[in-house]
C-alpha cells in the first residue's frame, strides 16, 4: 500500500496545476494508449480488488479471503482481476531456495480466483524495503538480501516516514546497486521472479506480474533514478522472466516519490524480447495528497483534489504514451469514513474510464477504506464500485464510458483482425435496454452479471449503448 510521507512541502507542489476542476472528472484530453488483451485478442479493462493487506502479517503470507468471498465479492461488484501479494521474503527465504509450499497457496488463491473469472496479477511487493526493518510479517525482501551498512532504521508514528530513516535508504541504495557493493541483488531478485514465473507461465488464471511495489529511490536523486537505476532493473527482471514465460503481460511501476500524487514520470521505454509484438503495461499508482492524509472531499478540498486528478491523468497517459504501453491504475483508495467519500470515487472512476484500461482498489480487507465494513458486511464503498463497464470488447476500442447521472453505458470500438468472443459487460442491474446495431446477439448471466454481446464484424466501427 502507499506510504504516507507527511511532508508538508511536498503537499504544496502537489497541488500546483493549471487544471480546472472540470478536466479531473470530464471526457479525458485523450484516449489510453492500447489495450491490454486476453487470450482471444479482446481489449480487456480491469475492475477489481488489492488483496491484500492481511497477508503482510497473516501466518502463511496469504489474504484473509477465501472462495465464498470472492465468489461473493465478483457477483456483487464484476471484478475480473485481482492484484494478489507476494512477498520476495516468503518466495525466496534461504539465497537460491524456493518455497514451494508457499508458491502451491499462491496457485491454490490463483484458481478460487479463475473459478470465478478473475483473472490474477502477481504483485511482488515490499512496503519499507522489507520485515527485518519494518518490524516483522511478510511485506518485502528477506533479512538476507537486507544490508543497511550499520546505518539506524527506527519505526516512526506515520509509518511512511520510516522511508527516510538512514538504514532503509541504504538497504535500497544497495539493492539498485548505487554503492557498487551487492551488485548481485538485483540479478537474485530477477531469478525469484523468473522462478515463480516458471511455476505460472501456463496458468490461464494468471494475468501478468507486477514487478516491483511502489519502488523507493534510496538517497538516489530523481529524476536521474529512473532512468539510471530503476529502467535497467526493470529490463533485466523482464528478460529473466521472458526466458520461462512469453504470454502474461509484465507490468512496471514508475518511482514511488511523489508519482502518486500527480507528478510526472521519467520512466523510459522498455523492450519486450517475446515473440508477437510487447506484452506490457504501466501501472502507476493514484493516491492524492489529500485523500492520502484523510481530508474529506469537500469545498476547497474537493477543487484541490479534483485539480491534483486532472494533473495525475495528465501525467500519467502521456508517459503511457511515451512508453507505448497500456495504462492500469495498479491501486488507488481512500477514507469511506470521509465526508465526500462517494463523490471521490466517482469522480476518480469517471475520470479511469476514459484514460485507462482500469483499476485494481485499495483494498479488500474489512476497514474504513475496504470492502467490508463490521461483520464482513459489505462496506458504503462497494456500491459505488460496482458500476456498470466493459469486461472485454471484441475490437478496437475508441471509447467507453459510464454517465452515472443517465446511468448510461456506451461503448465504442472497431473491428480488428484476429479477435475472437463475444464483448462482455458488467451490468449490476438486470433491468436494462441495449442497443447494439442490426444482427446483434445477446446472452445475459444473471448470476455474474455479466451481458455478452455477439456483433457481426463489418469492417467499421461500433457503438453499444445499455440503458436502464
Amino acid at each position: 500500500m502507499v506510504s504516507r510521507l507527511a511532508l508538508p512541502i511536498l503537499l504544496v507542489a502537489s497541488l500546483v496545476t493549471g487544471a480546472s476542476p472540470a478536466q479531473a472528472v470530464g471526457a479525458p484530453s485523450a484516449p489510453p494508449p492500447g489495450y491490454l488483451t486476453d487470450a482471444q485478442g479482446r481489449a480487456i479493462v480491469l475492475h477489481g480488488m488489492n488483496s491484500s493487506g492481511s497477508a503482510k502479517i497473516s501466518a502463511d503470507a496469504m489474504p484473509w479471503v477465501g472462495p465464498s468471498n470472492i465468489a461473493a465479492e465478483t457477483d456483487r461488484l464484476g471484478s475480473d482481476a485481482v492484484r494478489l501479494l507476494i512477498f520476495w521474503d516468503r518466495v525466496e527465504p534461504r539465497p537460491g531456495q524456493f518455497d514451494e509450499n508457499y508458491l502451491n497457496a499462491v496457485a491454490q488463491r490463483v484458481s478460487w480466483y479463475a473459478d470465478n473469472g478473475v483473472q490474477v496479477i502477481l504483485d511482488m511487493h515490499q512496503d519499507l524495503w522489507g520485515p527485518s526493518l519494518s518490524g516483522g510479517g511478510n511485506d518485502g525482501a528477506p533479512a538476507w538480501a537486507t544490508f543497511t551498512d550499520g546505518q539506524p532504521v527506527k519505526m516512526q508514528s506515520n509509518w511512511g516516514l520510516t522511508y527516510l530513516q538512514p538504514g532503509e535508504d541504504r538497504a535500497f541504495d544497495n539493492f539498485w546497486n548505487t554503492t557498487g557493493e551487492h551488485p548481485q541483488l538485483r540479478q537474485q531478485f530477477a531469478d525469484a521472479w523468473r522462478h515463480v514465473a516458471a511455476r505460472f507461465a501456463g496458468n490461464p488464471g494468471v494475468l501478468g506480474y507486477d514487478l516491483f511495489n511502489e519502488p523507493w529511490d534510496g538517497d538516489s536523486s530523481s529524476p536521474g533514478f529512473e532512468v539510471n537505476q530503476l529502467a535497467p532493473f526493470y529490463q533485466q527482471v523482464i528478460n529473466s522472466i521472458r526466458t520461462v514465460d512469453g504470454q502474461h503481460w509484465i507490468l512496471v511501476e514508475p518511482q514511488m516519490y511523489g508519482t502518486i500524487w500527480g507528478w510526472p514520470s521519467t520512466l523510459p521505454p522498455l523492450s519486450d524480447p517475446r515473440s508477437g509484438g510487447a506484452h506490457l503495461a504501466y501501472a502507476p499508482h493514484l493516491y492524492p495528497w489529500l485523500i492520502m492524509t484523510g481530508q474529506p472531499y469537500t469545498g476547497n478540498n474537493k477543487v484541490l483534489t479534483q485539480a491534483a486528478l486532472a494533473t495525475w491523468q495528465t501525467a500519467n497517459v502521456t508517459e503511457a504514451a511515451q512508453l507505448r504501453m497500456p495504462l492500469v491504475i495498479g491501486e488507488f483508495g481512500g477514507d469511506g469514513n470521509e465526508p465526500g467519500a462517494g463523490d471521490y470515487l466517482n469522480d476518480m472512476t469517471t475520470m479511469a474510464a476514459g484514460s485507462s484500461d482500469g483499476w485494481l482498489y485499495w483494498s479488500d480487507d474489512p476497514g474504513p477504506g475496504g470492502l467490508y465494513g463490521r461483520g464482513n458486511s459489505w462496506s458504503a464503498l462497494a456500491g459505488l464500485l460496482a458500476q456498470p463497464y466493459p469486461r472485454a470488447i471484441a475490437g478496437t476500442p475508441v471509447h467507453w464510458g459510464y454517465d452515472p447521472g443517465a446511468h448510461t453505458l456506451t461503448v465504442v470500438y472497431t473491428d480488428a483482425a484476429g479477435v475472437s468472443g463475444p464483448t462482455e459487460l458488467f451490468l449490476p442491474t438486470d433491468k436494462f435496454t441495449v442497443s447494439c446495431g442490426p444482427g446483434c446477439r445477446t446472452s445475459w448471466d444473471p448470476t455474474r452479471h455479466v451481458l455478452s454481446l455477439a456483433v457481426p464484424q463489418t469492417g467499421g466501427q461500433h457503438t453499444i449503448t445499455v440503458r436502464p
